[in-house]
């Protein structure tokens, strides 16, 4: 079933659909706007979504 939603999305929305967030990681993508940063922030620096505690 995701599948077939996600086969249903233009390239730059299945990157955004697919983005795991997770918290445990060095690494973080935010999933609005695909901008990877190192872990810390709470809120994405570059389009300031609030990811985490």
């Amino acid at each position: 079933m995701e599948d077939e939603f996600l086969d249903e999305l233009d390239p730059q929305a299945r990157r955004h659909a697919e983005v795991v967030v997770d918290l445990d990681s060095d690494q973080r993508t935010c999933p609005a706007c695909l901008h990877e940063y190192a872990a810390g922030p709470v809120r994405c620096p570059a389009c300031r979504l609030m990811i985490g505690a």
